[in-house]
């Protein structure tokens, strides 16, 4: 069999050159420009912006579905108090 050798990659041949060491190196070198740094910021705001909006439609719709079902809740009081004086036994539904 004729088989050529296969030589190390380059981050394996230095010691601590690995995954995490480029990725902050990436990260470093994407830091020092302004663009992307506004960018982030940006993007960190509207994040932050969409969270709380999330969170007061959350509050909003909670205080909906408590109204609606104290109304039930009364409806179903008053029907209940006054009997149907229909003989069908469906008149209450």
């Amino acid at each position: 069999m004729n088989q050529t050798p296969t030589l190390p990659s380059p981050a394996a041949a230095r010691p601590g050159f690995g995954f995490f060491t480029r990725l902050a190196q990436e990260w470093r070198l994407l830091l020092r420009q302004r663009s992307v740094l506004l960018a982030l910021a940006l993007l960190f705001a509207l994040s932050a912006l969409a969270v709380l909006a999330g969170l007061r439609e959350t509050t909003a719709q909670q205080a909906a579905i408590d109204r609606v079902q104290q109304m039930q809740q009364a409806e179903t009081a008053q029907l209940a108090a006054h009997p149907s004086r229909s003989r069908d036994a469906g008149a209450a539904a």
